[in-house]
């Protein structure tokens, strides 16, 4: 910034100009202030943590100091009293033992701290610093068992660092904020411009293959030519270079209509050059020719960014002067003018079947717009600093947005409303652009601290399916382990096939069930695998063959919302509930009904979340409303055995347990209950849900009790302590459903989000130390200053 100041002392700049500069002033304060408040809050932190730390080592040494004393007096005493030496010195042995044991603990708890304080802003430092734990949790485990709060503490953060990080790869060359980053069209490799004055060009693992000197200026913007042989840049120089990406050789440079350049696209099939300048006009050059074609007076004040649109029949512009115009690029004539933001744009991208635009501003929003009526179809809120770049996935979906706040983040566009954005850190200075690889799998992002980060969107673990457009309201695995169904709001059941490489391989879709007129709040398999039963928003219940995915019948009755099914053991009944307290049976066979019973009083409810199950014999049926009471009914008699009490508020779950001898319940008073049946008691209540419980479920081994919750985790608890064993934190909403597979190994949970998630429950710290690791690889081939790391890996 101060040698652009001190450049512009002896330029003539317009008003434009000069504003740009004062904006860039502005953004460099912000920078440094926003690095101050992150520096000094970590700061604190760590002060905390080291004083703890350090207490615990000084112990440690003291320890050691006074074995070490003891030590010596036992060697002056002499030979006389040998045997109490010897004895002694056995003792003083321990304690030496003991003290480095402390020592190496406190180490690894370190590093453990040092993980969780980065894990929010840098989760790449955080895998880091978490292996380190881990590979000290190791040389600790060879000797004798850690501490079991130490062992918990370091899986516990490696584990979190797993399922947190996204960036796997970044790459340090620029001497300067790097402002553009682009893929090359077949994905191998990047470019990236900077304000140093130079153009990089990397392998998409890091190497850098060339640098591309030639600008006399900062370099605002780069892209590559639809056939990927060259590239275009343009910068502060007023001259536009295209490159052989080759040869690294400038093979034209091209004098701009302006001496500020601003953005430079290719045409879709490479023959024309966009340029964008900060006088508001929009250049177009005859590449072949390296002519000047036209100079579109498109806007008030800066043109920032440009881009044509995917048949290249039209150019947009977006401007600091809060619009976003549509060009015919035949005639140059202005087909529509966008206006809607409350501040300056600063970059824009055509969604790839070409019907729908997204702009990026100041004003801290991305819009998405209707580009055949001119409308704002969505207004993404969420970023607290200007929005600096936009762009589109392949398949059109996925919206990724770089901020002055130093975050990426990913909006999805085939989900609810209202659902969080995935947030990707790690950045130290504001985003100032993000791209997508060719096939969508990864994100490339710029930055003004020097440095070009590559995110994998998927992440290590858990592995998840896509596939609804909706929140997700239900999950079940088939008895034998083979199928996943799962239903929601978009109206859908869907089948997903549990391949044999489960471990490593998420379930792909098999089939689609429809049917259903909006939600489809709860589905259950039958336990011989051969049916499944749906219930949805309209009041009915639908059987399908879970084999052919045919409808078998439709079960009609009930007349409320919040319907719950499930089989008994035999699969010859079927209970269904509904908000209105009604139960009903059905005779699986007949598929007819069998028996109607008011299940619960809902005068003063609110009439939500009643739910129905079975007793693993199936002569009890529990029944739960929002009134916080369960209900246990014999099936033979349909007569009240039992009603047990003692939750705050409605009651969203139940679930027994194998042996048919305990219950479990979860509230929306934020707990679980575990309940002795024969003698209706409550046994032990779990806490720990920062808001209600959702669903729960026992492990087939009945010894893990796993809870989803409205706070967007699920916590996996010891059944006979109640003891906390682990929270899984990845869903960006709700979590409404959750289910074991059969034999354990797995829980797959969804929710808000319209995702399903699937958690390996076997990794323990070997497994996670094998998996960061595997994720590391890239990024330690182009790090050797990464020593410590490589020689654990």
């Amino acid at each position: 910034m101060q040698d652009a100041l001190i450049w512009a002392k002896n330029q003539h700049l317009s008003d434009l100009d000069y504003r740009f500069l004062a904006a860039s002033q502005d953004l460099e304060k912000r920078e440094v202030q926003q690095a101050l408040v992150v520096k000094e809050e970590e700061s604190q932190i760590l002060a905390a943590a080291n004083h703890t730390l350090n207490l615990a080592k000084q112990r440690a040494n003291d320890e050691l100091t006074k074995a070490k004393r003891a030590a010596k007096r036992i060697i002056g005493i002499g030979s006389i009293i040998l045997v109490f030496s010897l004895t002694t010195a056995t003792i003083v042995s321990l304690q030496v033992r003991q003290a480095k044991r402390e020592l190496a603990e406190t180490n690894a708890r370190l590093s453990s701290v040092y993980s969780q304080i980065a894990l929010n802003s840098r989760p790449l430092d955080a895998l880091l610093h978490a292996l380190k734990a881990g590979h000290q949790l190791q040389t600790l485990q060879q000797e004798n068992p850690a501490e079991p709060a130490v062992y918990t503490q370091v899986v516990s953060t490696l584990q979190e660092a797993i399922y947190n990080v996204r960036e796997y790869n970044l790459f340090r060359g620029h001497s300067g904020r790097v402002l553009s980053v682009r893929f090359s069209p077949n994905g191998n490799l990047l470019a990236s411009a900077s304000v140093d004055q130079t153009i990089k060009l990397w392998d998409v693992n890091g190497t850098l293959l060339k640098t591309l000197k030639g600008h006399r200026n900062v370099v605002w913007s780069v892209n590559f030519s639809p056939d990927g042989k060259f590239l275009a840049s343009t910068g502060n120089d007023g001259t536009i270079k295209v490159w052989s990406v080759e040869t690294g050789t400038a093979i034209k440079t091209l004098q701009g209509h302006n001496p500020m350049l601003a953005s430079v696209c290719f045409s879709p099939n490479g023959k024309i050059l966009s340029v964008t300048s900060w006088n508001g006009t929009v250049g177009l050059f005859d590449l072949e020719r390296g002519k000047l074609l036209k100079i579109v007076p498109a806007h008030q004040d800066i043109a920032a960014d440009g881009s044509f649109s995917p048949n290249g029949k039209l150019l947009a512009s977006a401007s600091f002067d809060k619009t976003v115009k549509l060009w015919r690029v035949e005639d140059g004539k202005v087909v529509q003018t966008l206006t809607g933001h409350r501040d300056r744009l600063t970059s824009i991208s055509f969604s790839p079947d070409g019907k729908t635009l997204a702009s990026a501003s100041f004003d801290k929003t991305v819009k998405l717009w209707n580009l055949e009526t001119g409308e704002v179809l969505k207004t993404f809120e969420g970023h607290n600093a200007p929005v600096r770049s936009v762009s589109f996935n392949s398949a059109g979906r996925i919206l990724a947005s770089g901020s002055e706040d130093g975050t990426i983040k990913l909006w999805d566009l085939s989900g609810e409303d209202g659902i969080e954005p995935q947030t990707l850190r790690g950045h130290a200075g504001h985003v100032s652009d993000v791209t997508f690889s060719p096939d969508g799998k990864t994100l490339a992002s710029a930055s003004a601290d020097h440095t070009v980060r590559l995110w994998n969107l998927t992440g290590i673990e858990p592995r998840i399916v896509e596939g609804h457009r909706g929140r997700i309201w239900s999950t079940k695995f088939s008895p034998n382990g083979k199928l996943l169904a799962s239903s929601s709001a978009d109206g859908s059941v869907k089948l997903w096939r549990v391949e044999d490489k489960f471990s490593t391989h998420a379930p792909k879709l098999l089939r689609t069930l429809v049917g259903h007129r909006g939600n489809v709040w709860n589905i259950s398999f039958s336990s011989d695998n051969t049916t499944i039963a749906s219930v949805g928003e309209e009041g009915t219940i639908k059987l399908w063959d879970a084999n052919t995915s045919q409808l078998l019948v439709n079960l009609t009755g009930h007349h409320d919302r919040f319907a719950r099914v499930s089989f008994s053991p035999d699969d010859k009944l079927l209970a269904s509930a509904d908000a209105n307290g009604t139960i009903k049976l059905w005779d699986v066979k007949k598929k007819s009904l069998l028996r109607t019973h008011p299940g619960h009083d809902t005068t003063l409810s609110r009439r939500r979340f009643t739910s129905v199950r079975f007793s693993p014999n199936g002569q009890m049926l529990v029944s739960v409303n929002d009134q916080g009471n369960m209900k246990l009914w014999s099936v033979a008699e349909g007569s009240l055995l039992r009603t047990l009490t003692g939750h705050s508020d409605r009651i969203t779950s139940v679930d027994f347990r194998s042996d048919g001898q305990m219950l479990v319940s979860g509230s929306a008073d934020h707990t679980i209950k575990l309940w002795h049946l024969e003698k209706g008691t409550e046994l032990q209540t779990f806490k720990g849900h920062r808001n209600g419980v959702t669903n729960i479920s026992f492990s087939p081994d009945n010894q893990i009790l796993a809870s989803a919750s409205l706070d967007s985790t699920i916590k996996l608890w010891d059944v006979k302590t109640g003891v906390e064993l682990r929270t899984l934190k990845g869903h960006r909403h709700w979590v409404t459903s959750i289910s074991f597979s059969p034999d354990g190994k797995t829980l797959a949970s969804a929710g808000s989000d319209s995702t399903i998630k699937f958690w390996n429950l076997e990794l323990e710290l070997e497994g996670f130390m094998r998996l960061g690791c595997n994720w590391l690889k890239r990024y330690l081939a182009t790090h050797p200053e990464e020593q410590e790391i490589r020689k654990i890996c």
